[in-house]
């Protein structure tokens, strides 16, 4: 028998509405620092800016770098290396503007100052190899070279094999992009994403029981969607389930929406079930909290988008993970994630 490619969809951005500029959280004084432009729409696709300039404004005196950067025109999605270098102590940003046509942006926040640097990426994502959109390969492509992730996961639902492994690997560059190995389960107590340095301790956790088959290994599991029951299979989180040796963080926003809280409005979609990251908190529960997408279309870290099967026409932006850690490198991550040195944006 001869194997039937997956179907493929090219996606094309529409008219572009902003301009994404991404850096680096912590750059020591003296020390040279990369910058990363993209144009998307209003769906988060990479778009089309017309031949002209971007002009670069920083926050304040005390960053070197080009005043403005010529483009050709066509699809905005590039990182330039060694682009500025910080010549003192602060927190900067920097704003940008093109030019013709006056769409603007502003990076997030670079300082000389912070303790512990934060990487950024997304720990949560699927591709059509269980339930979704795109290939594998295509899906560490974008974290890394679309969205400008420093850090990712694929957690295809209940599938490790060979390619993942493969592509975990081929992937991984320290200081420049971090991957963890991992997997979903899922049944009637609610869904979990299982995270590990290693592979042979995903490939361990072939089944629901995730936590007694954790049990002895090197492994974070991390519940999602947990307050949340709106299909058949779908279930709230069982939170009674439960051990706080690998049960350390819990997802606290997706493109579903929010599960931080009970009571349902604005991004909390759905709720009311005593599942919420809040009654975890009151039953006592240490956790720490994570971000992400949980997309169905293999592009991790972006928003929630019509051709996703779990779309929220409110939701424009991903939920991510910070993860607290000057050096970016998987064993560096994934040690952070068990001090639970986390957040959820």
């Amino acid at each position: 028998l001869r194997a039937t490619p997956p179907a493929m969809v090219r996606v094309t951005g529409a008219q572009a509405e902003r301009i994404v500029v991404v850096l680096p959280s912590r750059v020591a004084v003296g020390q040279d620092f990369w910058l990363a432009l993209r144009a998307e729409d209003r769906y988060g696709n990479v778009a089309e800016l017309p031949a002209g300039s971007i002009h670069l404004r920083p926050s304040a005196p005390g960053l070197s770098l080009p005043r403005a950067i010529p483009w050709d025109g066509g699809p905005l999605c590039t990182r330039f290396e060694a682009f500025g270098r910080v010549e003192a102590p602060g927190c900067y940003w920097i704003d940008v503007v093109q030019s013709p046509g006056g769409l603007q942006g502003t990076s997030g926040v670079v300082g000389t100052q912070l303790r512990t640097a934060v990487q950024f990426g997304d720990i949560h994502g699927h591709t059509y190899a269980s339930d979704g959109l795109g290939t594998q390969e295509q899906y560490f492509a974008y974290a890394r070279d679309v969205a400008f992730s420093e850090l990712t996961v694929l957690t295809d639902h209940s599938l490790f094999d060979d390619k993942i492994i493969e592509l975990t690997e081929r992937f991984n560059e320290d200081d420049r992009f971090a991957t963890l190995f991992g997997r979903e389960w899922g049944d009637h107590r609610g869904h979990r994403n299982v995270y590990a340095a290693t592979a042979a301790d995903v490939a361990a956790i072939d089944g629901p029981n995730v936590l007694e088959l954790a049990a002895g290994r090197d492994v974070l599991v991390i519940p999602h969607h947990t307050n949340a029951s709106t299909k058949n299979y779908w279930r709230n989180c069982d939170l009674s389930y439960h051990d706080e040796q690998t049960q350390r963080l819990i997802e606290v926003s997706q493109n579903r929406g929010s599960f931080e809280v009970e009571q349902v409005g604005g991004p909390v979609v759905d709720g009311g079930y005593g599942s919420s990251v809040q009654a975890a908190l009151a039953r006592g529960m240490r956790l720490g909290f994570v971000g992400g997408s949980d997309t169905h279309r293999g592009t991790p870290s972006g928003p929630s988008h019509p051709l996703d099967p779990y779309y929220n026409s409110w939701n424009s932006i991903s939920g991510l993970t910070g993860v607290l850690t000057d050096t970016l490198s998987r064993d560096a991550v994934f040690s952070a994630m068990k001090l639970r040195r986390t957040y959820c944006t």
